[in-house]
């Protein structure tokens, strides 16, 4: 689960450049709904 890495990696002393955290909001909030999951028409389903 990428979100338990991403925490381990913070409590660890990781520390995110400031420029890059609304790319990382952006992805948190895309991968959290259901639009990576795509439409199945590629036979993933």
């Amino acid at each position: 689960d990428w979100a338990a890495v991403y925490a381990a990696a913070l409590a660890d002393g990781f520390e995110l450049d400031p420029e890059l955290q609304p790319a990382v909001d952006a992805y948190v909030e895309w991968a959290s709904s259901d639009d990576w999951k795509g439409d199945g028409e590629d036979g993933d389903e």
